[in-house]
């Protein structure tokens, strides 16, 4: 729906040319397949992790530390947390949900709040300054955007969800 009320208003101004629309679904296409390209790593890499048994390793592992459920869940989102400001987020949560996915069931943990809590925590990680993939994409594209600027607007979107009082 998006893209076809782009197009529709790229029509109505009459600023979209042939050479316009040829560029827009080439980088489409290119973008397609970059997307594609990770999900079969993934498939590929999902097939070795069944094959070599190392998701119910650490699985076994982890739920053997001396540590309580939630200091495990921790470790988790601070894995997520940093790796998301490494990788992007797609390429974090498919690469790696297979392997904490045995952890979270042998914790007896709601598999449902884990995934909404990976997805947030994954996004905190994809704009958290310092390092943050989200914001080095976003700043190559407009050199006048300085890096501590987008630093200083995304430092309260991290805060409010790492303080965010209990309901």
């Amino acid at each position: 729906m998006g893209a076809a009320g782009t197009l529709l208003i790229a029509l109505g101004k009459r600023q979209l040319t042939w050479a316009k629309l040829l560029r827009c679904l080439n980088e489409s296409v290119r973008t397609s397949c970059m997307v594609m390209t990770i999900v079969a790593g993934a498939i590929i890499f999902g097939r070795f992790l069944a094959v070599t048994q190392v998701p119910a390793q650490v699985a076994t592992w982890l739920t053997g530390l001396p540590l309580p459920g939630w200091a495990i869940v921790g470790l988790i989102i601070l894995f997520y947390l940093v790796g998301g400001c490494f990788l992007d987020a797609l390429a974090l949560d498919i690469l790696t949900i297979p392997i904490f996915y045995p952890v979270i069931l042998a914790l007896n943990y709601d598999l449902l709040w884990f995934g909404v809590m990976i997805v947030v925590v994954t996004m905190m990680g994809v704009i958290t300054p310092r390092w943050a993939f989200a914001r080095m994409w976003s700043v190559a594209w407009r050199a006048t955007c300085l890096w501590r600027r987008s630093s200083a607007a995304a430092c309260p979107f991290s805060a409010r969800w790492c303080w965010r009082p209990s309901c």
